[in-house]
């Protein structure tokens, strides 16, 4: 990865394929994620290829959502999974990546 300056899993280069890609996108963005940085979650607008792109961020400044809150935190029901189910409810065949 480091030698490459990108991602590069089994040959295939994940930025280029994201580039492919024409379905719609979700980002679940955490507002304090120690493990990925807002700033690396948020470049995958730039590089994936479709239009229909969309961001839910989690936590404000005084609920703070981390990496693992989004799976285990006590309203990740109400904040994540519910907003999630909601996407891919109205954008049947659309993909989401979480930080």
């Amino acid at each position: 990865w480091l030698r490459h300056r990108d991602l590069v899993v089994g040959g295939v280069n994940v930025t280029a394929a994201m580039a492919r890609e024409s379905r719609p996108l979700l980002l679940v963005v955490p507002n304090r994620d120690g493990i990925v940085p807002e700033s690396s979650n948020l470049a995958a607008l730039d590089a994936w290829g479709g239009h229909d792109k969309h961001v839910l961020r989690v936590g404000d400044t005084e609920e703070w959502y981390a990496h693992a809150d989004l799976f285990v935190g006590d309203e990740a029901p109400r904040l994540v999974f519910a907003p999630i189910a909601d996407w891919l409810t109205a954008h049947e065949g659309g993909t989401y990546l979480t930080g």
